[in-house]
């Protein structure tokens, strides 16, 4: 037993591993306890002081600034991903603002130059307007409206009352653009300079238009030609867009969908509610127009079957009837069309006898739609027709129907005088040889005298145009703020503009509202200064 338990402590100490004389004492047999060893034979430990570590501390030298300049290298790199993560969010961040805000010069010189260059030639010109619209619509539906990030306009500056109706701007958009009410509210919410958007034109059942190519773009003159022939998806599909507009209205605002059909919409604070209005003392009721955005209006155009003979004007009759039954409930405004050149026999009813017929029977449907406040009617009549009895005749069915407002004008059939400065031949020829109506600035001068024509002949019959009675709007050509201003002089209540658009990109209405306030604020500085100037000389 001693002689293992003393091999034991050999094997420790021939191992390097020095046990403690304790340890060596409690290990040995008790006879053996009673010696004390000796410090002389006791194992030495090694002294920190008598090694010497020149290669340990050299190793540990270079470990420390190894590790120094890693952590120097993580905090510089940390930084640099921090900026260049923050750098990366800023400009995704700006470049959202920039391309989402109707105002940026991206919107003006780049996009619609870009949609010409993606769809080129005469072929290219209805594609691109149709990614055009199904862009907006498509962005708008995602929650990433374009939109002018200035906000609404002041409605101080530019508003006006049309029909009873307190609008934020007189400028519109006239039909052609939305032709099948794809981006309505895409539309609204692009341009807080737009007053009114008239949607269409709508024919009772669905048509495809006219065949082939059938616009063409006269960039020469910044103007267009177009021989669409009322392509539309049908009135009742047209109705179920709009239909569908109120659904989603009322299930956001818990209200019913004949409640806003009917212009009824509770005050914000009864909204919260939870949607339980049953409690009728509690709900407040205001107008709402048929655009659901107060300020604002909706227009729908409406006009006849290709298929329709021009001369079987009962059928006529029935096929505007129709339109009003089927899309006058989500109305403000109904246009009826019999002035568009690309329709067969169309233009013949702007005579007085079929015209007044017509625009009688728009009116009785109107006065029956089942809606609370009833849908005005007005009439789009073309700038060819413009001898003084064409004009006195069109007036006169105005005035024995009820209309409420006539729209001048649609796009002409005249080529003289049509071709702007920079016109390249292929153009001159689709001027000269193609069919169909012509529309942008070499119409403005035209249209800016029958606007003032019609608002006088008017006047002569008794037919006021303060915004109530019979109104005037002018409409094509127009481009700049100071056109929209020297317009309204004329007698105009509102100006709407499409062509512009086209060329100018989809914050035209913003920027030319913008205008006008500037031309009317100049317009009172103007005067402000000169009655000064008058007061200064009687003193």
């Amino acid at each position: 037993m001693l002689l293992r338990q003393l091999g034991a402590s050999t094997r420790l100490v021939g191992a390097g591993i020095h046990a403690s004389p304790h340890v060596l004492r409690s290990r040995a047999p008790g006879c053996l306890r009673q010696f004390r060893i000796h410090p002389q034979h006791q194992p030495r430990r090694p002294s920190l002081q008598a090694v010497s570590l020149p290669r340990a501390t050299s190793r540990a030298a270079s470990t420390a600034s190894a590790f120094s300049s890693f952590s120097s290298s993580r905090t510089t790199k940390r930084l640099r991903n921090f900026i260049l993560t923050t750098a990366l969010i800023t400009t995704l961040a700006g470049g959202y603002i920039l391309a989402t805000d109707t105002r940026s010069s991206l919107h003006t010189y780049l996009v619609p130059p870009l949609l010409r260059l993606l769809f080129p030639g005469p072929a290219g010109a209805e594609p691109a307007h149709a990614f055009g619209v199904q862009t907006l619509s498509r962005l708008y539906s995602l929650h990433i409206p374009l939109h002018d990030r200035s906000g609404f306009l002041n409605p101080f500056d530019l508003s006006i009352t049309l029909f009873g109706h307190p609008l934020t701007s007189p400028l519109g958009i006239p039909a052609g653009l939305d032709k099948h009410a794809d981006a309505v509210d895409a539309l609204f919410a692009a341009d807080p300079g737009l007053g009114v958007l008239e949607v269409g034109c709508v024919t009772p059942k669905p048509q495809p238009g006219n065949p082939g190519v059938r616009v063409w773009r006269l960039k020469g003159s910044e103007g267009m030609l177009n021989r669409y022939g009322f392509n539309s998806v049908g009135s009742v599909e047209v109705a179920r867009r709009l239909r569908e507009r109120v659904r989603r209205f009322a299930l956001e605002h818990h209200v019913s969908a004949a409640d806003v059909v009917d212009g009824l919409l509770p005050l914000p604070g009864d909204l919260q509610n939870n949607g339980n209005n049953k409690n009728s003392d509690r709900v407040v009721q205001q107008p709402l127009p048929a655009s659901l955005i107060p300020g604002r209006l909706l227009a729908v155009q409406i006009g006849k079957n290709a298929t329709t003979p021009a001369d079987d004007l009962p059928r006529v009759v029935e096929d505007y009837v129709f339109c009003v039954n089927t899309l006058g409930p989500y109305a403000d405004l109904l246009v009826v069309n019999v002035s568009s050149p690309n329709t067969p026999g169309l233009r013949t009813l702007q005579s007085r006898a079929p015209l007044t017929q017509i625009l009688s029977a728009v009116v009785d449907a109107a006065e029956r739609v089942p809606r609370r406040v009833k849908p005005k009617v007005l009439v789009k009549v073309s700038p060819d027709e413009d001898t003084q009895a064409q004009i006195a005749d069109i007036c006169k069915a105005i005035a024995a129907s009820g209309v409420s407002g006539v729209i001048v004008a649609n796009t002409t059939t005249r080529r003289h005088g049509l071709l702007g400065v920079g016109v390249v031949s292929a153009e001159e020829r689709v001027v000269k040889e193609e069919a169909g109506g012509v529309s942008g600035p070499t119409l403005y001068p035209r249209m800016k005298k029958l606007v003032g024509r019609y608002r006088r002949e008017l006047d002569d019959m008794g037919l006021r145009g303060d915004g109530v009675g019979v109104v005037v709007v002018g409409c094509g050509g127009v481009r700049r703020g100071d056109q929209v201003v020297e317009v309204m002089n004329k007698g105009a209540a509102g100006v709407w503009l499409y062509t512009g658009i086209v060329y100018g990109g989809v914050g035209t209405l913003g920027r030319v509202a913008r205008e006008v306030r500037g031309v009317i604020r100049g317009g009172l500085a103007a005067k402000a200064a000169t009655k000064v100037e008058e007061q200064g000389r009687i003193e």
